[in-house]
């Protein structure tokens, strides 16, 4: 599923209306019934609109129309009066003449407007739509606070007003929302912190537009003056990447991966990344390990063929770095990261070996912070998968600013290094040089939990190994991680997944990615939604 910014979706409203000739008062015909369809599950008896002055407060007029149709006592407050609102939304308005449906304009009195919401079932805002940017203004900034006292359940109509459809800020006061129906496509903003909080419920609402014509966006060939498109990854996207293991395969050519990882005290961020490395399918794995946790390493992880190497203060010396180049000459991939700690020692290998390989390569965890952004461009091909915090040190900046724009930093990172990169976190970013930009939608927030990332770096580290491009390896590993987690979640309860759970849940992920028709983890990040592909016959 495709996820656009507010400009991105009035470009697509204008190719609809300007040039495929579907009229605007159908759309809004289309999103307000939408809307009424929701406000339908909360079967109410009485419901009050918030209306602007315009599309947005046009669909609401319209949700109006159809909720009172069903005999719910529907109020209408006005923030605008009826001469200035937009063309279809006079008109929707005009067409609640001779209807029960009472309407008032906003008159400064706040006691009277919260006695309306607070005697409500249910309250629509319908006071901006997803081109307002900036704080709300008087009267609707007070108009929002009063609606969170009400405590009265919000639906909003297309987004939150007072949050920035397209990167997710929130200003200053914002409504705070049970369910949103967005229409049409999500809108980037609705998806990332801090306005995914404010939210609640997504319903993605099919008003009209054309399958074929969503499916193709953008629609110049390079995107030039409709920006980058970001996507949700889908199933069957992933179905399509996952190795195939052939009637005559043999533990060779499953995939040979070697894997450098550990230090003192973080035997198990090695332990988690091969077995999960295995799990995911690898045939063999090879683990460099430093020789301080050879005894650790070797109780637990039995299947891994352990490669001792030398090691100082805890940690893996640069006399290691023959050893390695050796082995990794017999292997189909490399990783190196987890647990390796931030001394001397694995700042010196890293920055040797990886420049003399050409494997494809991950690189994560501490690996990514003793290379260094300069560091990190001599890696000739692969992976890297920071999170906020480690993108943050990359750039000398703060967690904050890079959570502001995942998507953008991610982007950076990526055609700055030449690397593939997972911006790890909610909704992992998921991106390459020249390559579309994913946003990964398996995952809870049960997976905030140590050693997670390495069990992500050990699927994918498997997936390279299998001959996986690596934005193909990125794209599939971050998406099994996800839902192996979503599994553990299922069974154990959010508070109560630990990182072995989500290696041991692998195995149930391929199941459902393999076996189930529908797209479930769509459905788990939204409450409804149309799905735009493949195409019907008859669209």
């Amino acid at each position: 599923m495709k996820v656009v910014t507010p400009a991105q979706m009035r470009l697509v409203d204008d190719k609809v209306i300007n040039e495929l000739g579907v009229p605007s008062l159908d759309l809004m015909e289309n999103a307000g019934r939408a809307v009424a369809d929701v406000i339908a599950d909360y079967e109410p008896a009485s419901v009050v609109i918030l209306a602007g002055p315009g599309n947005n407060g046009g669909d609401g007029l319209v949700a109006a129309r159809y909720v009172n149709e069903h005999g719910v006592s529907v109020e209408i407050i006005l923030f605008a009066e009826p001469g200035r609102l937009s063309g279809d939304a006079r008109t929707n308005y005009e067409r609640l003449d001779g209807t029960s449906v009472r309407i008032r304009e906003y008159d400064g009195n706040d006691e009277r407007l919260y006695q309306s919401l607070s005697s409500a079932d249910v309250a629509i805002d319908a006071l901006l739509g997803t081109g307002a940017t900036g704080g709300l203004r008087e009267p609707m900034a007070s108009t929002v606070e009063i609606l969170a006292d009400s405590e009265t359940p919000v639906v909003a109509v297309d987004a939150p007003s007072g949050i920035d459809s397209a990167t997710g800020a929130v200003p200053g006061s914002a409504v705070i929302a049970d369910e949103t129906v967005t229409m049409g496509l999500p809108k980037s903003g609705l998806l990332h912190f801090p306005g995914r909080a404010y939210v609640g419920a997504i319903h993605v609402a099919d008003i009209g537009f054309p399958y074929k014509l969503l499916r193709e966006l953008p629609y110049s060939p390079d995107g030039e003056s409709y920006g980058f498109l970001v996507r949700l990854t889908r199933v069957d996207e992933i179905r399509d990447l996952l190795p195939v293991l052939e009637l005559n395969a043999h533990k060779g050519s499953a995939g040979r991966a070697y894997l450098l990882a550990g230090s003192q005290g973080m035997a198990g961020a090695a332990v988690l990344a091969a077995q999960s490395a295995l799990r995911a399918g690898a045939g063999l794995v090879y683990a460099g390990i430093p020789k301080c946790i050879d005894a650790p390493f070797n109780s637990t992880a039995v299947e891994t063929v352990a490669k001792v190497l030398p090691d100082a203060d805890g940690m893996f010396a640069p006399a290691a770095r023959d050893a390695v180049l050796a082995d990794a000459a017999d292997v189909d991939a490399f990783c190196a990261g987890p647990g390796i700690g931030r001394g001397d020692g694995p700042t010196e290998l890293l920055a040797a070996v990886v420049s003399s390989i050409g494997l494809p390569t991950l690189i994560d965890a501490d690996g990514i912070n003793v290379l260094g952004l300069n560091g990190l461009k001599s890696v000739k091909k692969g992976v890297i998968s920071p999170h906020p915090g480690e993108t943050a040190g990359l750039y000398g900046t703060d967690i904050a600013e890079i959570e502001a724009d995942r998507v953008g930093w991610a982007r950076r990172l990526a055609e700055e290094t030449g690397l593939n990169v997972i911006l790890k976190g909610y909704l992992s970013v998921v991106t390459g040089p020249g390559k579309p930009t994913f946003l990964n939608p398996t995952g809870n927030p049960g997976m905030a939990t140590a050693g997670s990332g390495d069990v992500l770096s050990g699927i994918v580290l498997a997936f390279l190994a299998a001959g996986l491009e690596p934005f193909e390896a990125a794209l599939a590993g971050t998406y099994v991680h996800g839902l192996a987690g979503d599994i553990a979640a299922a069974e154990l309860g959010e508070r109560s997944v630990i990182a072995g759970d989500i290696m041991d849940f692998i195995p149930g992920a391929f199941d459902e990615i393999e076996n189930v028709d529908e797209d479930l983890t769509l459905e788990r990040a939204f409450a409804d939604y149309t799905p735009y592909w493949p195409e019907p016959d008859n669209r």
